[in-house]
């Protein structure tokens, strides 16, 4: 996720949208109409849409409140830089993506249903973040040679394609699972919000997901 101090760097007139941390993409810098060097935060339009309507307005009504509120406000120079980053027709109804968790401590296997929704920027985070993961995983099962088979299958995965909100409330509502150590399918609520993990060593990535933490991620947005 980037973050306000990145975008700002050393450059304290930079200014950003309140409540749409989320949705920031980047800087950009360049001459000002006076000719003077500047630096914008830059947000994504459709990700700024998506935070409004996971706080509890249509998408219809998140549009029009963006484009009146915050796209229509200018507040000088440093008005921040609002840019489309999708092209393509959408189905905007509700679609869940899967992140499996495969724990071997517990002998266990959760699912976890991510709204795509009001996440995209955050979910591509999530990928490579397990990414990450995956690769040293297979670090580690090169190095112990066969007797790595326990890692022999990555600890979290992401399916390609999406379940509707009804398919994910069947597999929650059908689900057995008693006496396990935590639901095996579970629906998630409101914005992704991935750490930073670049700076982490990668013995410790796991960590940030193991046993179900990708729930602490979620942040239900104020309605």
């Amino acid at each position: 996720m980037v973050t306000r101090e990145q975008v700002a760097g050393d450059d304290d007139r930079v200014l950003f949208a309140d409540g749409l941390d989320v949705a920031l993409i980047g800087a950009t810098e360049g001459p000002g109409p006076d000719g003077q060097h500047r630096r914008l935060a830059v947000y994504s339009i459709e990700a700024c849409i998506d935070v409004l309507a996971a706080g509890g307005l249509s998408y219809e009504e998140a549009e029009e409140h963006f484009g009146f509120n915050t796209l229509g406000a200018y507040v000088g120079p440093q008005t921040p830089v609002y840019v489309r980053t999708r092209f393509e027709e959408d189905d905007m109804t509700a679609k869940y993506l899967k992140l499996t968790e495969r724990n071997d401590q517990e002998g266990e296997t959760w699912h976890f249903y991510i709204p795509r929704f009001a996440n995209g920027a955050q979910l591509q985070q999530l990928e490579q973040l397990i990414t990450a993961i995956d690769a040293h995983t297979a670090s580690v099962v090169a190095a112990d040679g066969n007797g790595g088979s326990d890692l022999d299958e990555p600890p979290f995965t992401i399916f390609e394609g999406e379940l509707t909100e009804d398919e994910v409330d069947t597999l929650v509502k059908h689900a057995n699972d008693a006496g396990g150590y935590m639901p095996a399918h579970t629906k998630l609520e409101g914005l992704l919000t991935v750490p930073d993990f670049t700076r982490k060593r990668p013995e410790n990535l796991e960590k940030l997901l193991y046993k179900g933490h990708i729930r602490k991620m979620m942040k239900v947005a104020a309605k």
